[in-house]
């Protein structure tokens, strides 16, 4: 495998099958010609016939594929709720389980799109540096509050103003930008020697009553002061501010963002292929449904038990307070 040819890995389960197919067939529909792409899955639970369907649309238009199963350190301890399952995690994992011949891999989240060439962004230097990823918009900073004042006030797209509570005991400065996890270029080799997968572990197991967001928190404060910043289009989220002051960027990368955004990032609960979403890009999310090697039944079938469970998700988690509420008032 020639690193000239770009490594794309992923990871899912049998309930993001569907958007996995999207996610995938997006970077393939916007790839260099004859650039090919190595894609390695790690399986969080997909079944047989998915796999062969999926591996067989994939390979007809010059993918490489193979599934891998999770394996290295145990996830059994981590953080969840919510959207989020322990398939989330698994891009930590990464090192251990892809081949030692691939030293370089971007990883996406399975709610991107991709509208970009990736071959652009596999050509991106890391010039040391273990892993790129893009600063978060919605919670651009370490601590905002402090660093960027102005800018934590006028905003009403941040979010999350401080997603390290805990950075002055870590020894972080205020004004660290902090990355979105769902694309990252990552250095799998300096992961590997670096021990960087356990690193995070501990991380998130130690700093655990602070963890927010999930790994992201882990690979953040591991990677500290060397994660390289990418263009802010190759993970650009749904909610992203109309404003370019409203967030970390430039103008100039702003409007680049709403006109040429290389991968968009469906953040939240509320998802693309849920029945009647109205997110931006839904459209265009819709349309790259369409090319997938599901039939119109079944994608309307899978967009309509996902809708539902969304729902029921929410009526658990409005119980769940409301059952709270009648505790505290007995």
């Amino acid at each position: 495998m020639s690193d000239a040819r770009p490594v794309l890995a992923l990871a899912a389960d049998e309930a993001y099958a569907l958007p996995l197919s999207v996610v995938v067939g997006s970077a393939l529909d916007h790839l260099s010609p004859n650039a090919g792409l190595d894609l390695f899955v790690l399986d969080g639970g997909l079944r047989a016939d998915t796999r062969r369907r999926l591996e067989a649309a994939w390979s007809a238009r010059g993918a490489r594929v193979e599934w891998m199963q999770p394996a290295g350190l145990s996830l059994d301890d981590v953080k969840l709720g919510g959207h989020i399952s322990v398939v989330t995690y698994f891009r930590i994992l990464l090192p251990h389980v892809l081949p030692e011949r691939v030293t370089r891999a971007i990883y996406l989240d399975c709610d991107v799109l991709v509208l970009g060439d990736l071959a652009e962004l596999w050509a991106v230097p890391l010039d040391g540096r273990p892993a790129a990823a893009v600063q978060d918009a919605a919670a651009p900073y370490v601590d905002t509050f402090t660093a960027f004042p102005d800018l934590a006030a006028r905003s009403a797209h941040i979010l999350r103003a401080c997603p390290v509570e805990n950075y002055r005991e870590l020894g972080l400065p205020p004004e660290l930008p902090y990355c979105n996890a769902g694309t990252l270029l990552m250095d799998v080799a300096a992961w590997r020697a670096e021990g960087i997968p356990q690193r995070i572990l501990e991380c998130l197991t130690r700093q655990r009553r602070f963890v927010r967001f999930w790994d992201q928190y882990g690979i953040n404060v591991v990677l500290a002061g060397r994660l390289a910043l990418l263009a802010p289009r190759w993970n650009v989220s749904c909610y992203l501010a109309q404003g370019w002051e409203h967030t970390p960027f430039s103008a100039e990368a702003h409007a680049r963002c709403l006109s040429d955004p290389g991968a968009v990032h469906f953040l939240g609960p509320d998802k693309p292929w849920h029945l009647g979403s109205r997110l931006r890009w839904a459209d265009a999310y819709r349309d790259a449904l369409a090319r997938t090697p599901w039939t119109a039944a079944e994608r309307l079938r899978l967009q309509a038990s996902a809708r539902w469970g969304r729902e029921r998700r929410r009526v658990r988690k409005h119980l769940g307070r409301l059952r709270k509420r009648i505790r505290r008032l007995r």
